[in-house]
């Protein structure tokens, strides 16, 4: 006799989310770590912002290209996702 699956019930206006954790360990990775991510992406603009108006000292595109990609980098490891991003 095969076992009967149990009946989940959720709270009205719930989202629920399921994955293969053997087969989809990315797409959960990237889920569970959505709120990091979106926290990291205002934080850039918000610092990108402040360089753009209190006059910032890059002398060249490639100074200022650096130091985005460092300041992105920072934000990535501070925050637990740039494993998802060496994937």
């Amino acid at each position: 006799m095969k076992a009967k699956s149990p009946i989940l019930t959720f709270p009205p206006n719930s989202a629920v989310l399921i994955f293969d954790r053997s087969e989809q360990s990315y797409e959960l990775d990237c889920a569970m770590k959505a709120t990091a991510m979106a926290s990291i992406l205002w934080d850039m603009d918000q610092w990108l912002r402040s360089k753009i108006r209190h006059d910032h000292t890059f002398k060249t595109i490639d100074e200022a290209l650096e130091a985005c990609r460092t300041e992105l980098n920072d934000n990535m490891s501070g925050e637990g996702v740039q494993d998802i991003i060496n994937q």
